[in-house]
């Protein structure tokens, strides 16, 4: 069996390529660090979030971490399409109940839940449901 001076040259570089991962790996240290340098994040603080399945599910999350890290960030979605006052004032005194400070994330839903043809990006985009998104911002920013 005869190899070309490339296919063997092309061999024994991925031979070293390969040893330099496996060293690379083995040399791999845990550093644990409290900084991510996020414009947004406080000094020696990594923010955690949870939510988007609801507050049962927010509340499975602190009492898993036992209060190791209390959840900062609370995903939720607002339906564009249809505002609800109600439910974002429901929201907000939740949050205000909790022992510590909440920061909302919110998703904006412009679909629904299993009926993506239901979508209504094109509305959005066109500038009809503006008066929905002006008055969930304005009931939002009643937050403290």
């Amino acid at each position: 069996m005869h190899f070309s001076s490339k296919s063997v040259l092309g061999l024994f570089a991925l031979f070293v390529f390969n040893l330099e991962l496996v060293k690379a790996q083995t040399d791999l240290v845990y550093k644990p660090r409290a900084e991510y340098f996020q414009r947004f994040e406080p000094k020696g603080k990594i923010l955690v979030g949870a939510g988007q399945a609801g507050f049962s599910s927010y509340n499975d999350f602190i009492k898993a971490t036992n209060s190791v890290a209390y959840p900062t960030i609370y995903m939720d979605y607002a339906a564009l399409d249809n505002f609800n006052k109600e439910r974002i004032k429901t929201s907000i005194n939740k949050w205000m109940a909790y022992p510590f400070k909440i920061i909302p994330q919110i998703g904006l839903a412009m679909t629904h839940d299993g009926n993506p043809e239901k979508h209504f990006e094109h509305l959005v985009a066109k500038g009809l449901l503006d008066s929905n998104i002006e008055a969930y911002a304005n009931e939002i920013s009643k937050y403290p």
